[in-house]
């Protein structure tokens, strides 16, 4: 089932190709420039120690902030046609679901509830979308980036370039332990959701057999019940997701210490410039 997914979503990438191809070349020049910025940072501080004068540093002031400039331009073009291509698939699947849904029988819709077919109207889709969109954002600039800064910090120092790059792994092995109970949590609170929307369908379509039978406050109980589960499944998906994130803020910065560290004590020793560590 999830091969088929993936086969299909892959069928739309193809089809707005130009778009995420277009959206990549805007991704180098964004990272190109993004990079510029401590290479040139690099060359005033070594200067300034060697005495040299205002005017120099300006100038480099001003490549800084014109690199600075053009990144965010390039990374603004880049989001603003990754964003627009996943709206068009957006747009595609959500048309041909319609379609798809009035060649569906009579005896289709007597077995599926109609909350479950407007929640992959709505909440899937927009998931689809967030994929499609922000996620490849995202996983474009990690890659390219990626790459960019340890190919720099290879040619600056083999040795303290390792070091920095210690807590990687231990990243990747916490990410993908956590994002198993992510999707987890997120299935279970797709399914929550279509159960709301069920249930508030039922209700509305069948307002008057609730009146008849006086059964408001049942009906109103049984959907703050659905509602609260769907909050408790919410907070703990956020839940798992802050201590994601604060266990890669945490290898991160030991990453960051152990530069410090050892780059510091190169810098006392000679063997790398102020410049090369900043």
């Amino acid at each position: 089932m999830k091969n088929q997914v993936l086969s299909s979503l892959k069928n739309y990438v193809l089809r707005y190709k130009w778009g995420y191809l277009s959206g990549f070349i805007f991704a180098l020049f964004a990272v190109g420039f993004r990079a510029l910025i401590p290479l040139l940072l690099r060359y005033p501080i070594d200067k300034l120690r060697a005495g040299t004068t205002i005017p120099v540093i300006a100038q480099y002031a001003a490549l800084i902030f014109g690199s600075a400039f053009f990144a965010g331009l390039f990374r603004f073009a880049m989001r603003y046609t990754i964003a627009g291509t996943s709206r068009k698939i957006e747009y595609d699947i959500r048309n041909e679901y319609f379609a798809h849904l009035q060649t569906l029988p009579p005896a289709f819709y007597q077995e599926v509830r109609t909350g479950d077919i407007m929640a992959r109207a709505t909440n899937d889709l927009n998931a689809i979308r967030n994929l499609l969109g922000p996620g490849i954002v995202n996983m474009i600039n990690t890659i390219i980036f990626s790459f960019v800064a340890i190919a720099m910090m290879l040619k600056i120092n083999v040795r303290l370039s390792l070091l920095a790059l210690i807590p990687f792994p231990f990243i990747s092995i916490l990410a993908a332990l956590m994002m198993k109970q992510i999707h987890r949590l997120f299935d279970s609170i797709q399914a929550q959701f279509s159960k709301i929307s069920a249930k508030a369908q039922e209700n509305f379509s069948g307002i008057r057999v609730v009146k008849a039978y006086v059964q408001e406050e049942n009906e109103i109980t049984k959907f703050q019940g659905l509602s609260h589960q769907f909050l408790v499944k919410n907070l703990e998906l956020a839940r798992v997701r802050s201590w994601m994130i604060a266990g890669m803020t945490l290898l991160t910065g030991l990453g960051a210490v152990i530069v410090l560290w050892i780059g510091g004590s190169m810098v006392v020793q000679g063997k790398i410039t102020l410049g090369q560590f900043v």
